[in-house]
């Protein structure tokens, strides 16, 4: 060998060397910026890893994340292919005029009827006006834009599904496509980001505005700001070819209203629609409402009355500015991260309209709103309270008492005359269980009974009985003759709630006379309230409203002692309106089975596993039914099971289930597994940090139990010995 081949190869040995040396000790990368993704670690090394290739795999998958000057590399490659005419480069399309288009998604047909089949659910409750828009893909709707001989019909045959379960539910279909397509000329869709511009979600507000029924603005009533030129988005950073970079444009009304926008669980609020630091940052787009987090709460000054919720996917930031225009308060909820009762959030919060806003590739793909179903079958909010003492629920409106009947004695009739919402009376001083079936209605047509029970259109029944006959009544009478009242009452009006007001208490100069003691009053009252828990009624505690600590009605209540002023029954009426139960529910049929028969074992496990484990975000107990559903545990699978979640935007999970065998412990194993690659693909491009926990999950199964743990320290010594 020559000197100059010599000198040649030695320095080519030392090159590759060097580099060798440089990757093998330069700091890990944890996140790649560009492709805003978590990238691999070193894999673990063992006797085990190296002799089922794991090791191998592993590290040829780290070699290639970690390697020096990678996104270089990474660039050059695009690049090239591009130059040599092929199509696409890491699932991105070159389209012309510069656009990079995503390959769209793995068409999943039943997750598309799983997600169509939770809406459905949603708008069954009869509580929610709930619309659905699924957006198409720049795939979808720059179609002649794209490389020849690229086509797909998986998009159309979704349609199809959507306007099937729209023609058959009550769900409203709000379909943009055409809508999309008759711009599709024009920047609708950025260049380098699979989102569609502010001016797509522009021509999106018009389309859903006769769905959640307001007028929208005309495209001359913004102002357009250009507040960056130098955005590359996710296409880009999957196929990092040569090209312009993109510009956001923001749109603001001309008499603009006041925004602020809150992250409810986060120190975080933002005084208007936009985080401008994002634009500081790769990730530009999180310029509109600071990116994903799980609740999004935006309030606005425009005074229509009106609340919105949003259950999206990241294609909803750059449409909220637009919608806020609209709404007093917006909801937006992403499914992915948020994990409590979304129809609890909802009601608390008076949302009746709702708007599921969805990208095609996301609603073929992402499951999430299986959360969505479940809470809208089994939300305790949904549920009539137990019957008997009826404790401080949500408040309601005067229109609650347009179908309510006030029926009894002159206390009751106090109150209705005082009461500032409309309601409706059928009441008779001195009048008692053992005389309203003879004293004469007040429209003189039979008797104040038959009033009540020939009524019309009754939706709830105030009773109040008792005060004129206390003194000679014996309780237990008393509460026979009212129990037959009530199953009459009942037997009338099926569908109304019946509640039964407990005896006032009465001022200490009334007590003196010795009739209407306190003894006798309290007596009354415990006989009343064990009946309505008997007969299917609701028990209001009137008496402890407004009695002292002594038991007495303040001498300033009444004149007499015992009928309220106008300020005290102002005092009643807000307490019937801060306890009220919720019409059109079927009490017998609230709660839906659970899978497992016996989960003590498990939430014992799972208690002691969450105690020790360590986890860094504090975790919450689920729901029996909902842990099942989540991991699609089917009846038999496992008798018992326990899960906590921290919820938001971690990964931090914890599972265990008690099976009859270890052959069925074991076949859990595939479905823990499953759980944890679903959530991969929920937080591996969105909050990428969270990855290495998910890479590095503990799944253990012993005997008969089979365990899950994501994020917490020393999980695998801490259920190995809770499982001893």
């Amino acid at each position: 060998m020559s000197k100059k081949y010599k000198i040649i190869t030695a320095f080519l040995v030392v090159t590759m060397v060097g580099f060798f040396l440089f990757n093998a000790f330069k700091p890990r990368r944890a996140v790649s910026a560009a492709e805003n993704r978590e990238l691999a670690d070193f894999p673990k090394l063992s006797a085990e890893t190296l002799e089922d290739g794991s090791f191998m795999s592993g590290f040829e998958e780290y070699a290639s994340d970690q390697f020096m000057f990678r996104d270089s590399l990474m660039a050059v490659k695009a690049n090239i292919e591009r130059l040599i005419g092929k199509k696409e480069n890491n699932g991105v399309y070159f389209a012309d005029d510069g656009y990079l288009v995503s390959a769209p998604r793995p068409y999943d047909e039943s997750v598309v009827d799983a997600n169509n089949g939770a809406l459905k659910s949603l708008s069954d409750t009869g509580k929610f006006n709930v619309t659905l828009s699924v957006v198409p893909t720049a795939f979808n709707t720059l179609g002649f834009r794209l490389p020849s001989g690229v086509t797909s019909g998986d998009y159309w045959n979704m349609r199809v599904k959507l306007w099937s379960m729209s023609d058959n539910t009550n769900v409203n279909l709000a379909d943009p496509t055409d809508e999309l397509a008759r711009h599709n000329s024009e920047d609708i869709y950025y260049r380098t980001d699979h989102h569609q511009t502010s001016l797509g979600s522009y021509y999106l507000y018009r389309c859903l505005a006769p769905f959640l029924g307001y007028t929208p603005y005309n495209i001359e009533d913004f102002n357009v700001e250009t507040v960056t030129e130098d955005f590359y988005g996710t296409c880009y950073s999957k196929a990092p070819v040569i090209t312009e970079p993109d510009k956001i444009e923001k749109y603001t009304l001309k008499n603009p209203f006041k925004y602020t926008v809150e992250f409810p669980g986060e120190d975080l609020v933002l005084d208007g629609l936009y985080n401008e630091e994002k634009l500081k940052e790769r990730d530009k787009y999180a310029y509109f409402l600071d990116g994903n987090h799980p609740l999004t709460v935006i309030k606005s000054s425009c005074g229509t009355g009106r609340n919105l919720a949003v259950i999206k996917d990241s294609y909803a930031h750059s449409l909220a500015p637009f919608l806020a225009n609209h709404f007093d308060n917006i909801y937006m909820f992403d499914l992915r991260y948020y994990n409590d009762d979304i129809v609890k959030t909802m009601r608390d919060n008076n949302i009746d309209t709702v708007l599921a806003l969805f990208n095609s590739d996301t609603y073929v793909e992402d499951g999430n709103l299986s959360k969505l179903s479940y809470y809208a079958e089994n939300s305790d909010s949904l549920k009539a309270p137990p019957f008997g003492l009826l404790n401080e629920t949500k408040p309601v409106g005067d229109d609650y008492f347009a179908d309510a009947y006030l029926f009894g004695d002159s206390l009751i009739d106090g109150l209705g005359v005082s009461m500032r919402a409309p309601c409706n009376l059928i009441t008779k001083t001195s009048t008692s269980t053992l005389k309203v079936r003879t004293d004469p209605a007040n429209n003189g047509e039979g008797t104040l009974f038959d009033q009540l029970l020939s009524a019309e259109n009754v939706g709830k029944v105030y009773t109040l009985l008792g005060l004129n006959e206390i003194g000679f009544h014996k309780p237990e009478d008393y509460i026979a003759e009212y129990r037959g009242l009530i199953r009459e009452i009942k037997a009338a009006h099926p569908n109304a709630v019946v509640y039964v007001n407990s005896m006032l208490p009465v001022a200490q100069s009334v007590a003196d006379r010795e009739q209407v003691t306190l003894e006798r009053i309290n007596n009354y009252n415990g006989a009343l309230r064990k009946m309505c828990e008997e007969e299917g009624c609701y028990y209001l505690d009137i008496y402890s409203l407004f009695a002292m600590e002594n038991g007495f009605l303040p001498e300033d209540a009444a004149s007499d002692g015992v009928h309220l002023d106008t300020a005290h029954n102002y005092v009643w009426e807000d307490y019937l309106k801060c306890h009220a139960v919720q019409t059109g529910l079927a009490p017998a049929a609230q709660t839906a089975p659970s899978v497992f028969t016996d989960s003590a074992k498990a939430e014992e496990l799972a208690a002691k596993i969450v105690s020790g484990a360590a986890f860094p975000s504090e975790m919450s107990p689920m729901n029996g039914s909902m842990t099942a559903k989540l991991y699609n545990i089917a009846a038999g699978e496992a008798k018992g099971g326990s899960a906590y979640t921290a919820g938001g935007a971690v990964a931090d999970e914890l599972a265990v289930f008690e099976t009859d065998t270890p052959e069925q412990a074991e076949e859990l194993r595939e479905k823990l597994t499953a759980r944890v690659e679903s959530k991969k693909r929920d937080f591996e491009n969105y909050i990428p940090e969270e990855m290495p926990k998910l890479n590095e999950p503990v799944i253990i199964v012993k005997d008969n139990f089979a365990a899950l743990c994501v994020g917490g320290a020393d999980a695998a010594d801490i259920i190995n010995e809770a499982l001893k």
